[in-house]
């Protein structure tokens, strides 16, 4: 069982049984997502989304219950990033970075993982599990090429850089 506010404290989404709801702080019930298995459930920072996570994998719900993505793999929690563009899952099969969209973004670790959160500018992830607490670094591919160009002044890449850190096109001389 979970149950969490929305950012503005006006949402609560609640977890339990065979149901996940979703209510007025005044406790009106607003809508029911249909998910036999799911163990927590969180709003995205705007409210108008939901991930699950549960033994049936996660879903991404708009507010009002349509069902946007699903994932099959199972994951014991979910949450969204501040903006809401990506959310990470934690589970028995590891660590995923996810696109709103349910594109498969990056995998942190394969290793089973209890719990995971963005931090408030979406560039770092804590993890939590049996082996400990871990903080990852997360970059998308513009990011990237921009810490890159931080740290290695102006330069052009060789091809062997740019297949090392997974640019592409590859901007050489």
């Amino acid at each position: 069982f979970s149950a969490v506010f929305n950012d503005d404290g006006t949402g609560i989404v609640t977890t339990g049984g065979d149901e996940v709801v979703v209510w007025d702080v005044d406790g009106t019930q607003l809508t029911t997502l249909p998910t036999a298995l799911a163990t927590s459930a969180v709003f995205n920072h705007d409210g108008t989304r939901i991930v699950t996570a549960g033994g049936d994998g996660a879903v991404v719900w708009d507010v009002d219950g349509t069902q946007l993505t699903t994932l099959t793999a199972v994951a014991s929690s979910a949450v969204f990033n501040h903006d809401g563009t990506r959310f990470v899952t934690a589970g028995v099969n590891g660590v995923v970075v996810w696109d709103v969209d349910g594109s498969q973004l990056t995998t942190l670790t394969t290793n089973d993982a209890d719990s995971a959160a963005f931090n408030h500018d979406g560039t770092s992830i804590v993890t939590a599990s049996d082996d400990g607490v871990k903080v990852w670094q997360v970059w998308d591919a513009d990011e990237l090429k921009a810490e890159l160009a931080r740290r290695l002044g102006p330069r052009q890449f060789d091809q062997s850089e740019c297949a090392a850190y997974q640019i592409d096109p590859c901007p050489t001389a």
